[in-house]
């Protein structure tokens, strides 16, 4: 479960190297490049916010925790 926002970013910076290939190549499909990069974009966004939630989800181990609880602290985090 942890790898589907990492192949969700990836598949919205292939989209996005898509687009610019698109915009290149073809004069007259500006907006269709335009609309892939858009949606490129918006992929990546997501594969973070996923993974976010997906990394506040897991359980932490009681030793971690107060091994960054220390560190935290100590940085004034």
């Amino acid at each position: 479960m942890k790898l589907l926002p990492l192949w969700i970013g990836f598949a919205g910076f292939i989209g996005v190297l898509g687009g610019v290939g698109n915009i290149e190549t073809d004069p007259n499909g500006l907006w269709s490049g335009v609309l892939v990069i858009v949606i490129g974009f918006v992929m990546m966004v997501a594969a973070l916010w996923i993974g976010r939630y997906l990394e506040k989800r897991e359980e932490i181990p009681d030793w971690e925790r107060r091994f960054w609880g220390k560190k935290k602290k100590r940085l004034g985090l």
